[in-house]
């Protein structure tokens, strides 16, 4: 895939590129520390789980 560059479309001569992230907390449930563990750093019961998405 090949397109051209239209320089009206540059930013000080730059392909300008954007990366979005968010996070969300998760519930400290048996089913999500099974699907989601804990660290082996952490001790047991200590901080709740964080989803964490980038795009």
């Amino acid at each position: 895939m090949s397109r051209a560059i239209i320089p009206e479309n540059l930013w000080h001569g730059l392909t300008l590129k954007v990366i979005d992230g968010s996070s969300v907390q998760l519930m400290d449930t048996e089913a999500n520390q099974e699907a989601y563990p804990q660290p082996g750093s952490r001790k047991p019961g200590c901080g709740w789980g964080r989803l964490r998405a980038c795009g």
